[in-house]
């Protein structure tokens, strides 16, 4: 019997906001942000993502949370 997978993610799913700011801030200190990136995420499915990329065949199980 052939797998159908390399790996299974099992885990949640999250909505992840990626802020980008000109140069790297100083302690104690605010800056304005230069963009902002709503991106999908959470743990099991960025791991599944970056298995993927490496070559392995993935799949992904989990609830939106």
């Amino acid at each position: 019997m052939e797998k159908s997978f390399d790996a299974v993610a099992f885990g949640h799913t999250a909505v992840d906001f990626l802020a980008t700011v000109p140069g790297i801030p100083e302690i104690d200190t605010k800056m304005e942000i230069d963009g902002l990136d709503m991106q999908g995420g959470g743990p099991a499915a960025t791991a599944a993502v970056t298995m993927s990329r490496l070559g392995l065949k993935t799949a992904f199980a989990g609830k939106v949370g």
